[in-house]
């Protein structure tokens, strides 16, 4: 089905990559209420991870 319907493919990709933001969100802002420096650190280091995700599979297309 997906070979068949490029869009509708790239379309449900995009869905899943919204909902992997919605999230990364939600984790950076629980993240950043617990004011812990180790905290921070890595909830940066997830972020850029996610940032650099998202880049590299705008560039792909």
């Amino acid at each position: 089905m997906d070979v068949f319907y490029p869009e509708i493919y790239e379309i449900k990709q995009g869905y899943e990559s919204f909902e992997i933001a919605f999230f990364a969100m939600i984790a950076y802002k629980l993240f950043f209420k617990k004011k812990q420096k180790k905290m921070k650190k890595k909830a940066f280091k997830m972020m850029r991870q996610v940032v650099n995700f998202f880049l590299g599979a705008l560039t792909k297309r």
